[in-house]
């Protein structure tokens, strides 16, 4: 009984142990979240373009998703969390009014995983124009 009685215990440690890793993780969201806010003058769509705040937000919401895991798959590939940063540290608010103005229009009703489709393609985005400014 007392075996028992230490295995309980034990299990409710680890029960403790994740649920105090989730909350950890999500301060860490949410300060990711606030510094991207601040990068990409999150004041600025709000005053301007009230319109594209969902999509602002849903922007700002998988980029730190990308920078809180170990690593994320975007067009099916796996890719290393700091591959993906030094995409991410160069998002300004020009750049996500040129990602949703080359994203309205977009037919999606063939896809299946809209937040993954929109990932893939907002990384992407930022690969291609990487590779405007070096040919320029």
């Amino acid at each position: 009984m007392l075996n028992g009685g230490g295995n309980n215990n034990q299990s409710n440690k680890n029960k403790f142990n994740n649920t105090q890793s989730i909350y950890q993780k999500e301060g860490e969201i949410d300060e990711i979240r606030e510094s991207l806010k601040e990068q990409i003058e999150y004041e600025y769509f709000e005053e301007n373009c009230p319109e594209d705040i969902a999509g602002i937000e849903t922007i700002v919401g998988f980029m730190a998703d990308m920078l809180s895991s170990t690593s994320t798959k975007i067009s099916g590939i796996v890719q290393s969390r700091e591959a993906l940063k030094s995409y991410i540290d160069r998002v300004d608010s020009c750049t996500l009014r040129e990602f949703l103005q080359a994203m309205k229009g977009k037919d999606m009703s063939e896809v299946k995983n809209v937040n993954a489709y929109w990932r893939s393609s907002f990384i992407n985005f930022l690969r291609a124009q990487e590779l405007l400014k070096l040919q320029i």
